[in-house]
């Protein structure tokens, strides 16, 4: 199994993700299935999902955002 797990949007089609990429692709939707990984890599609004999920806040130790700048400052918090 991988460290790493890359959450796609809902709204994906799976037809798009590159076929080098599926393997790293979440296929499922639970708590218990994203904490085996150590690194969680996502767009900012598919993070915000993980909260509703029942993932807990203090769940990363790190947290990376690429193209911050495109965000407002409370998005990114």
């Amino acid at each position: 199994m991988s460290e790493m797990i890359r959450l796609n949007s809902y709204q994906r089609r799976v037809e798009t993700i590159p076929e080098f990429i599926k393997p790293y692709c979440q296929d499922k939707d639970s708590v218990d299935y994203l904490t085996q990984y150590r690194i969680v890599i996502s767009t900012c609004s598919t993070a915000g999902s993980l909260y509703t999920i029942g993932l807990c806040n203090d769940f990363f130790t790190h947290v990376f955002i690429d193209e911050a700048g495109q965000l407002m400052e409370p998005e990114s918090a």
